[in-house]
């Protein structure tokens, strides 16, 4: 999910509603991962969440929330050795989802390789939908 609000000192070069991103993992056993490197440890399990409809209702809820991309990835990619100072919200998206991006400078650099490269790559766009304020 791509947030118009961000902590970031940087978040006003980026482009409204491309500030930030909130991600989400679903594992091979159902359980959806909030991942968020603002938070601490990173990475939460959602155990109040029963499955992607209703992950999706409450994501279309959050204040600030832009846009709503959903991706499976069919083989994940390792990044290898990613230095501590270049964990981004964005880098930090594409190295655990395992999305074969390359390289991505911003949340909306990483939103359009994800839309240049579906099905080229290996992931695939199920969802992508603009969210209007409710």
């Amino acid at each position: 999910m791509f947030l118009d609000e961000s902590r970031s000192g940087w978040a006003w070069l980026a482009p409204r509603g491309f500030r930030h991103v909130l991600f989400f993992i679903e594992d091979s056993h159902g359980n959806v991962w909030h991942c968020n490197p603002y938070m601490p440890f990173c990475i939460n399990q959602g155990s109040t969440i029963e499955g992607f409809d209703d992950l999706v209702r409450r994501v279309m809820r959050l204040r600030g929330a832009h846009r709503v991309v959903s991706v499976e990835v069919r083989q994940w990619v390792s990044r290898g050795y990613v230095p501590l100072g270049v964990w981004l919200c964005h880098t930090l998206a594409k190295c655990l989802s395992g999305v074969d991006v390359g390289f991505v400078w911003s949340p909306h650099h990483l939103y359009r390789k994800l839309i240049k490269y579906h099905a080229a790559r290996n992931f695939d766009v199920l969802l992508d939908i603009p969210v209007h304020p409710i």
